[in-house]
């Protein structure tokens, strides 16, 4: 099969002619699939989705007459043409150039005769490569080692530890995800360059191998107790930071945008680690450190930022440095030398805000998250119901399940709310609505503003980051140019 289909390749662009794209040459996956064909052929066909050719029409011609199940089916294609799979032809292509024995692979082929029909083709091709991107950060998945986590967090601390990107997060008080511990474990490394790394993207967190960040992380693996009390230490300086963020601008506030890994570096930096790992079932130490937090964030965003100014100028880019592995390595022990006290001075606080916040209308907020890509589909979200009153007459009706105080994010104008209760999208607001009718709660209110009761994993609810978000936009931070 594998030869036959090396053929085909011989036929140049016109076999790829309704493909939404020709053979990419040497990509990782395609070397990837070269690899499998020359040294594990016989694996080849459990490993590959295999080829779809859509063709006018196909004619059959059998070698044999009197036992026709005996002998192959010759098969001729008019006009055919590869629709998903090009990478694939390609590939075999290569590896039997390359290795005879890749001739012993199989592959399975799809034929779809569309009979001329171009609207049917062309949907067909579209649906045959519309699936959804599988990254680094989906195979964690299949690790022993956040197998072992989940078991450990549920014996240890009777918490959940959600590790598949399809999972909902748990709430805050139940548990946490993967991604967050792996933040909170990169802050906490001593080596500043892993909060560095992941300050543009969380991608690096995934890369395996010795130059991996993942690998330092989980290699060995770490105990439940340090990660948990990590994560509450990385949850209280977003909540710092949030509540810091107003009172400041320019490269301030823009700090405080950029900066929450290294801010939680420099915080891991001076609190007392050592007792972090050890068994602690009343969690005392996180408790103290929470305390501790917020009294050091308070502290350390004028010094860094002000550090920040002295080594880099106040023309440097706030967030070019706080991804810059060196500059971060720089920074950190300058601000770590202030804060113990081993450098003297005074640090101006110059980025404080001291004029009032101009008064605007209350904006869309759905509209602006949804204008400017502020959330990712599928982003978490937590009810957070916004008085004391709604929260006692909601209480007994959550707790019959947990799944009606979790939501996801879809990037819908009118229905942008995905209720993990029952799968169904809606407004906000109406969601808000529609629970309070399904816990039969008597004295609701006529209206509700739903994007102050949906809380995202920064600790924001949809109302505060879309006034944020038009923050950044109309009080942008004149000295963040390009370096």
């Amino acid at each position: 099969m594998a030869e036959e289909i090396a053929q085909w390749a011989k036929s140049g662009s016109n076999l790829f002619s309704l493909n939404i794209r020709n053979p990419l040459g040497r990509t990782p996956i395609n070397s990837a699939l070269v690899e499998t064909l020359t040294q594990e052929p016989a694996h080849f066909w459990y490993f590959n989705n295999g080829i779809t050719v859509l063709c006018d029409s196909v004619e059959k011609a059998q070698q044999s007459m009197l036992a026709p199940q005996h002998r192959p089916l010759t098969l001729t294609l008019n006009n055919a043409s590869v629709v998903n799979g090009a990478q694939t032809v390609r590939s075999v292509a290569e590896a039997l150039t390359a290795d005879p024995t890749a001739a012993e692979a199989q592959i399975g082929v799809r034929i779809i005769v569309t009979g001329k029909a171009e609207k049917f083709a062309k949907e067909t091709t579209k649906a045959t490569n519309r699936q959804n991107s599988v990254g680094a950060r989906d195979f964690i998945a299949l690790d022993p080692v956040q197998a072992a986590i989940m078991d450990e967090m549920r014996a240890e601390l009777g918490l959940e530890y959600s590790v598949r990107r399809s999972e909902l997060d748990p709430p805050e008080e139940s548990g946490c995800s993967v991604v967050e511990a792996a933040c909170a474990l990169a802050c906490a490394q001593t080596d500043s360059q892993y909060a560095a790394r992941i300050a543009l993207s969380l991608e690096p967190l995934w890369e395996r191998g010795s130059q991996g960040v993942y690998d330092s992380l989980f290699r060995p693996q770490p105990g439940v107790y340090l990660l948990w009390n990590a994560v509450q230490v990385l949850r209280q300086v977003r909540r710092s930071l949030l509540q810091l963020r107003g009172r400041y601008e320019g490269r301030g506030a823009a700090l405080a945008d950029h900066g929450v890994y290294l801010l939680t570096h420099l915080v891991f930096r001076l609190l007392d680690t050592e007792a972090i790992g050890e068994p602690d079932t009343k969690l005392s130490w996180a408790k103290d450190a929470v305390e501790t937090t917020k009294k050091l964030v308070e502290r350390l965003l004028p010094i860094t930022v002000a550090a920040l100014d002295e080594l880099f100028t106040e023309r440097s880019q706030i967030r070019a440095v706080c991804s810059d592995a060196v500059r971060c390595r720089d920074l950190t022990e300058r601000v770590v030398a202030v804060m113990t006290g081993q450098e003297n001075g005074h640090t101006p606080d110059t980025y404080r805000r001291v004029r009032p916040q101009r008064k605007r209308r209350r904006p869309n907020a759905v509209q602006v998250l949804v204008d400017k890509q502020v959330l990712s589909d599928g982003d978490p979200l937590v009810l957070n119901a916004a008085y004391p009153v709604e929260a006692e007459a909601l209480r007994e009706w959550l707790a019959e399940d947990g799944r009606r105080a979790l939501a996801s994010w879809v990037n819908n104008r009118s229905k942008p709310i995905l209720w993990a209760a029952d799968g169904k999208q809606y407004s906000p607001s109406g969601l808000i609505t529609h629970m309070w009718e399904l816990a039969e709660w008597a004295e609701r209110p006529v209206a509700n503003q739903g994007t102050a009761r949906w809380v995202t994993k920064s600790g924001e609810t949809l109302a505060d980051l879309a006034w944020r978000t038009l923050n950044d936009l109309e009080e942008p931070d004149a000295d963040e140019t390009d370096e």
